[in-house]
């Protein structure tokens, strides 16, 4: 079973990375205005906590039970945080008057 969750992992990581890129590369072409700058900054500190809760969790019941998948799976759980977190300081760049801090909203 372990196997067999790893493959869906790995295959809903691969439809993620396909989505965001297809997003992004939109995006480029069809720029938007930066909006409700509050619910991005809660939203991505929300996730920022929560993802590294969940990775410490998975990379320590990885650990104890030896599931390299798991602790694979913390380490993208970590990932994602960072991400988040990345998100919020682009989103106080924005607020602080920084338009290249999203730079395809400058592009309007």
């Amino acid at each position: 079973m372990e196997d067999l969750a790893g493959i869906a992992i790995v295959l809903t990581i691969l439809f993620s990375a396909i989505l965001a890129g297809y997003e992004s590369i939109n995006r480029v072409f069809h720029p938007q205005v930066v909006q409700f700058l509050w619910a991005v900054t809660a939203a991505s500190l929300i996730g920022f906590a929560g993802n590294e809760i969940v990775a410490v969790l998975r990379i320590n019941v990885g650990k104890e039970i030896g599931s390299a998948a798991l602790i694979a799976d913390g380490h993208h759980a970590r990932i994602d945080g960072l991400t988040s977190l990345a998100v919020f300081f682009g989103a106080v760049g924005v607020y602080l008057g920084f338009p290249l801090a999203d730079p395809p909203s400058d592009l309007s």
